[in-house]
């Protein structure tokens, strides 16, 4: 099959096709029994688990660079960490347990 001769909006709807047509061979369920499932109907809730969970950690390494990239996004983070953190009234003394500082700041 030669992708090339497709344009992208092609490609995309073929993939979304073919992921719509493997997602309803799995919600399909046999009318003899419920537990009755095939070895190519295991093969594509794997496919489709391992798809998900690589999906999630490229996810998460973009957000990473992102965030390691631009140092105003850094600081933007450590603000509203900090502004979370305070609401819900964890203080990075209780985070990390320094009490040693805690009763230093306190007789300050």
């Amino acid at each position: 099959m030669n992708l090339k001769k497709y344009t992208k909006d092609e490609l995309i709807n073929k993939f979304r096709n073919l992921e719509s047509k493997q997602l309803e061979l799995l919600n399909s369920k046999s009318t003899k029994s419920s537990d009755n499932t095939t070895f190519i109907q295991v093969i594509l809730e794997s496919i489709l688990y391992f798809k998900a969970i690589i999906l999630k950690i490229t996810f998460i390494t973009l957000i990473i660079k992102i965030f390691k990239r631009f140092k105003i996004l850094r600081r933007i983070w450590l603000i509203l960490n900090t502004i979370v953190m305070s609401i819900f009234g964890i203080s990075m003394i209780d985070l990390y347990g320094l009490s040693i500082f805690s009763a230093f700041f306190t007789e300050i």
